[in-house]
């Protein structure tokens, strides 16, 4: 049903079309997931449960909050078993980079081949930034940052940029398109990502001088509003 209604809806040239299927859409979804909660707390035990939770939820989550809710609805059962295991897992990842945790270090290559840390950047704050040049969503995201970058980093902010993707050629493509200056590198493999329980980009982490954590997830308006509170 649900790709029934996207064919549908990304069919349709109607503006009036489109938004009664979107309506659609969206309380169906809102349905399926009503219905995945009810399954969820009925077989707390189930492998299969805990399999559900860790691929349809825990890896698109971003918050230990509610990650310890969903983990919480697994029995004894549930939690012993390897998919309860990997929730477990990535909870500690996302405990160990929570807000007010010192950000862990790491070192990647720079688009002119050397390496950099994060540790050896020195700032009064720093942002770091995932993204890839395959990531819509990070593509629309970088004038916001161009516009904080412009505006703060005479004040004391410095960015690096943690790029995922696996083509070097596309990560520099996409530096130069859309004229990024602060600091970049590439994390072709994903470790870095998975040392600090990425699961979505855009992703970003607000540090101070002694990066520890003040904020994750900031965009346009809001990073700016932060910038300003911490730097003006």
């Amino acid at each position: 049903k649900m790709q029934e209604l996207s064919t549908a809806l990304f069919a349709s040239e109607d503006p009036g079309t489109r938004d009664s299927i979107q309506r659609i859409f969206l309380d169906f979804q809102a349905g399926i997931e009503v219905r995945e909660d009810e399954v969820i707390k009925a077989n707390p035990d189930a492998e299969a449960t805990a399999f559900f939770i860790y691929y349809n939820r825990a890896l698109g989550m971003s918050s230990i909050e509610s990650l310890k809710a969903l983990y919480n609805q697994l029995g004894d059962k549930g939690k012993a078993t390897k998919y309860g295991k990997l929730i477990e897992e990535q909870m500690l990842r996302l405990e160990s980079v929570a807000v007010g945790q010192t950000a862990p270090d790491f070192k990647l290559v720079t688009p002119a081949g050397d390496s950099i840390s994060l540790y050896g950047i020195e700032a009064k704050i720093k942002l770091i930034d995932f993204w890839a040049s395959w990531c819509g969503p990070c593509r629309a995201e970088n004038p916001n940052v161009l516009a904080a970058y412009a505006d703060y980093h005479p004040k004391g902010l410095e960015i690096l940029g943690v790029s995922l993707d696996t083509e070097r050629d596309n990560w520099l493509k996409a530096l130069a398109d859309d004229q990024l200056t602060w600091k970049q590198s590439l994390d072709a493999t994903g470790v870095t990502a998975r040392l600090y329980g990425v699961t979505s980009i855009p992703h970003t982490l607000l540090l101070d001088a002694n990066n520890k954590i003040i904020a994750k997830n900031l965009r346009g308006d809001e990073l700016k509003a932060k910038l300003a509170e911490l730097l003006d």
